[in-house]
């Protein structure tokens, strides 16, 4: 059995990085043609992990990935995920909090 990880987005040009480092483990990439509610659902049916950037991953999404135990948010913040609905069916769910910070601070002290 293979683990697979499921895509849902990003905003980046393609993704060679998270293909060579899944690839490691010998775990597959799927990613999501569209990001709509009913192309997830039948995507995450099967994976045991969803990362996302900024599509929803709807509470539709979470219920329908039965063998999910990982939502990550490839980003700060959770506010496209449903924690609630996540943490009742035990996966975890994680972010990257400090994502772009140094990057934002930057750019706000650069702005006139």
């Amino acid at each position: 059995m293979s683990w697979r990880g499921l895509l849902t987005d990003r905003a980046w040009p393609d993704s060679s990085i998270e293909q060579r480092e899944l690839a490691v483990i010998g775990a597959e990439l799927i990613q999501a043609p569209e990001g709509t509610e009913a192309m997830l659902t039948q995507l995450a049916a099967d994976v045991d992990a969803i990362m996302t950037c900024c599509t929803p991953v709807t509470e539709s999404v979470v219920r329908a990935a039965v063998k999910c135990r990982h939502i990550a948010r490839l980003g700060i913040g959770l506010d496209n995920i449903p924690v609630s609905v996540a943490t009742e069916r035990w996966i975890r769910v994680t972010n990257v909090p400090d994502y772009c910070v140094e990057e934002l601070a930057d750019h706000a002290m650069a702005s006139p």
